[in-house]
């Protein structure tokens, strides 16, 4: 009774009472917990097709190893023919110059250009195909020494006679034997080990394409995301 009149003196609507104790009553009511997200499939594209791995890089690089080994083995057995010509003092002076002349450095220049070409074109190919190709390499070395010994005489002031007769002498020069068979006995050893990588990367190559072929088959595959 006294709050009745409480209220009647102070103007205070009884709704007010009411309001505030319906307002705690929903403070306490915990909120709904959001519903969980539904999964959605999400599809990969198809994989890349992969790219056939080359040995010509590698062919070339073991090209310039081999250029190196024809020239100590090009200098070295001149050397001893060398030292049948002259005495052992003077055998060390005319080394000396031949090394410097045309004769020496152009055919380990078409050495390495001949192997370095040969690699290009046999790429993976089998060991047997450097054991027959390369004999191109040995023509090529042989015919640069002809033409280097040419270049080293000065051959452009002969007669068209004498550059016959030069070019003739040549054929035989012991030191164009040596050039060619060592350039033919080269892409031989080298090539062995060029061609035992061919297989190896040809095999990754194989097995890669497998793999691709496989996912292909299998199709795309679906991944669970959330949104």
């Amino acid at each position: 009774m006294r709050a009745e009149e409480v209220r009647r003196e102070t103007g205070v609507p009884e709704t007010i009472g009411a309001a505030g104790a319906g307002a705690t009553a929903a403070s306490s009511t915990a909120p709904a917990a959001p519903a969980p997200p539904s999964p959605q499939a999400i599809y990969v594209q198809a994989p890349a097709e992969p790219k056939p791995r080359g040995n010509r890089g590698f062919g070339v690089l073991v090209g310039l190893i081999a250029t190196v080994l024809f020239a100590i083995l090009y200098a070295g057995i001149s050397y001893l023919v060398i030292l049948t010509q002259y005495a052992p003092d003077d055998a060390a002076r005319v080394l000396g110059q031949f090394l410097v002349q045309p004769v020496f450095w152009i055919p380990v220049l078409f050495f390495f250009i001949a192997f370095a070409l040969l690699a290009l074109a046999l790429n993976r190919a089998a060991w047997w195909t450097w054991a027959v190709f390369g004999l191109l390499v040995a023509v090529v070395v042989y015919f640069s020494y002809i033409g280097a010994s040419l270049l080293t005489v000065g051959a452009w002031q002969f007669t068209p006679q004498e550059a016959g007769d030069f070019i003739a002498d040549r054929w035989l020069d012991p030191y164009a034997i040596i050039a060619a068979i060592v350039a033919r006995e080269l892409p031989i050893w080298f090539g062995g080990w060029i061609a035992s990588r061919g297989r190896t990367v040809g095999e990754r190559n194989r097995l890669a394409r497998e793999e691709y072929e496989r996912q292909l088959a299998a199709g795309p595959q679906p991944i669970s995301s959330s949104r």
